[in-house]
């Protein structure tokens, strides 16, 4: 056994730096950082949920969790 090397775990890992204030600011109100936030988490929720997609105009409670 002295000549097998051993075997390392592999770990995938993903790291992103995104400077938030500057992100922020693009946006020219709250109201339009909120509706692009609301999109983007229907798009996560309609990936991980495919046979439960939401479409249409946006609902409260998806501006709402947006918003927190």
């Amino acid at each position: 056994m002295e000549g097998t090397p051993l075997e390392q775990p592999k770990h995938n890992i993903c790291i992103a730096n995104i400077n938030g204030v500057e992100e922020i600011s693009r946006f020219s109100s709250l109201k339009r950082l909120k509706r692009v936030m609301a999109y983007c988490l229907r798009f996560i929720d309609n990936v991980k949920n495919p046979k439960g997609k939401k479409c249409g105009s946006l609902t409260v409670d998806e501006t709402e969790e947006a918003l927190l």
